[in-house]
């Protein structure tokens, strides 16, 4: 069973469910009952440069011409020229080959990158990219990946920055622009891991709670950009209305609508009777409450999956492991990250020693079984009988912060109720 796409609520969702909320339920039927053809498909002719190259090359030069380094570079001559060499650097570390192609691209990037810089700077001041981030939504829940996360100088709060190195826009970008800015706001964080702050790297993890207001979408070699502060309508409502949507489909029905012959579900070429009925909280919602009531400690799960996720503390894994139980060896361990890392000693603490046993996953589904039990009525005993560790993942993944995690729970739940 596709979990993630059963128990969460994507941009695909949202999007599909603005066209028609049929095409909700009717793609969720067919991706559990009808799986996908997956015998032999047409060849294209690959691109001169992949997509994926090009959107590489995309956001390491985007990253260049918003660092402190390319602020002080002065000339529009120099600015070019340093970026130049930073996302010719960064693109080789990925392993990828400067042919002719790719100079072309490269060029086209950095070309209309120095000329939309001024009109931005003129706008925003001095953008800098401070990061990469992820936003999270408790009560879809989801979550959503920009490029980078910058500051301004004329904005007390960051704005998040897509990166679109395509000849020109297409319709979905604003879109795209637009659910990044729900996903960030309405009970939603910005969680920022590795970032830059005045052209020193920070590894204090951090998250901001409500603070992301708009995206900036930057599209390189077409020389322009959008400031998209628009929020797709997603009320408390319009969630539960999804989630319906999704359900429905899980039992082969549709919401009710008022279509046409001409809605876009009828190409999807599946008909289904129409149901209803009051939709079932999102799983991984419900499960993130019977963690936190069995003990868990999610802020500590973060800080210490972090601590070994980003390589902080990959090289004295060992010496973590035999401090443990030495509480000498365990301090001369924390003042050596300290030091090394520049995050403070009891943040240190936390991160390579605060790990807790999570509760036994399947226990606390059987301690929640009442409120799943409009869920065993959807996917039947069975299939629910073994998701505990499937869940418990989900909400380390959705509802870890690296602080006021069970806050953030409760202000989700607050939401659906």
């Amino acid at each position: 069973m596709r979990f993630l796409t059963t128990f969460t609520v994507s941009r695909e969702d949202v999007y599909d469910y603005s066209r028609c909320p049929k095409i909700v339920a009717i793609k969720i039927h067919r991706g559990l009952r009808q799986p996908e053809d997956r015998g032999e498909t047409a060849q294209r002719t690959k691109p001169e440069v992949s997509a994926s190259v090009v959107g590489k090359i995309g956001e390491a030069a985007v990253a260049a011409v918003f660092s402190p380094e390319a602020m002080a570079a002065g000339t529009a001559s120099k600015i070019k020229e340093l970026v130049t060499q930073r996302t010719e650097s960064a693109i080789a570390d990925y392993g990828v080959v400067i042919d002719e192609n790719t100079r072309r691209i490269l060029e086209e990037t950095v070309a209309g990158l120095t000329s939309v810089r001024e009109v931005i700077a003129n706008e925003f001041g001095e953008v800098e990219v401070i990061g990469r981030g992820k936003c999270k939504n408790g009560p879809f829940p989801g979550e959503a990946l920009p490029d980078f996360v910058a500051r301004t100088p004329k904005y007390n709060q960051p704005i998040l920055i897509e990166v679109k190195n395509t000849p020109k826009p297409v319709k979905t970008d604003h879109f795209q622009a637009s659910f990044y800015n729900t996903v960030a706001r309405e009970t939603g964080v910005v969680v920022h891991e590795q970032w830059f702050e005045s052209g020193k790297l920070n590894l204090i993890p951090v998250a901001y709670h409500q603070s992301i207001a708009e995206t900036m979408l930057i599209y390189p070699r077409n020389g322009s950009y959008d400031r998209v502060v628009d929020q797709v309508s997603l009320k408390s409502d319009t969630i539960k209305e999804i989630w319906r949507a999704k359900q429905l489909g899980l039992l082969g029905k549709t919401p009710h609508t008022d279509c046409d012959s001409k809605c876009p579900h009828h190409r999807l070429g599946i008909e289904l009777p129409e149901g209803n009925f009051e939709p079932a909280w999102p799983p991984s919602l419900i499960f993130a409450q019977g963690l936190t009531e069995a003990g868990a400690n999610l802020d500590d799960h973060y800080l210490h999956h972090y601590f070994y996720s980003s390589g902080i503390g990959t090289e004295m894994w060992l010496w973590t492991f035999k401090a443990d139980r030495d509480p000498k060896l365990k301090a001369e361990v924390i003042r050596r990250l300290a030091s090394k890392t520049n995050i403070p000693e009891d943040l240190v603490e936390r991160m390579a020693f605060g790990r807790g046993r999570m509760p036994d996953p399947n226990k606390v589904l059987k301690e929640m079984s009442s409120d799943f039990q409009p869920w065993e009525r959807i996917l039947g005993k069975d299939r629910m009988s073994g998701i505990g560790p499937t869940l418990q993942r989900l909400v380390t993944r959705f509802y870890s912060l690296p602080e006021r995690s069970e806050e953030y729970i409760k202000r989700s739940r607050k939401k659906w109720e």
